[in-house]
């Protein structure tokens, strides 16, 4: 039987699968661990451990975020931080990390041909 798994959607329908199979068959060698007289199995305690990176994997894959980590070091002993230094207006000259070619909200939206849209931008508290 050929399987094809090409988008997300599939692989968690699999994944789902796999989960179910997995769970029977815990559920299956628990029940023999009481007819035998409750001894631990201890295939048992392999196929737990299977089952839950199965759950795990799927959880992950799930997951719908972004991350984004950046490791920053500065030799020398400047007065000025090295975030100030990229972003901030106390560097000696542009931010390092400048915003160039910035567009505003509504040039944006024109490129991405909207045409009719509402701009709401959130009020800046007052002091």
């Amino acid at each position: 039987m050929p399987v094809r798994v090409r988008t997300k959607e599939q692989y968690i329908a699999l994944l789902d699968s796999m989960i179910s199979m997995q769970a029977m068959r815990v559920f299956s060698m628990r029940m023999s661990e009481e007819v035998e007289g409750g001894y631990a199995d201890p295939n048992l305690s392999s196929e737990m451990d299977r089952l839950a990176k199965f759950v795990k994997l799927k959880s992950d894959i799930e997951e719908a975020g972004f991350s984004f980590s950046m490791k920053m070091q500065s030799k020398d002993n400047a007065e000025v931080g090295l975030i100030s230094r990229l972003f901030g207006p106390k560097s000696d000259g542009p931010p390092a990390l400048s915003p160039a070619g910035a567009v505003s909200a509504q040039d944006a939206l024109g490129q991405m041909g909207i045409m009719d849209a509402e701009i709401v931008e959130e009020p800046v508290p007052r002091e």
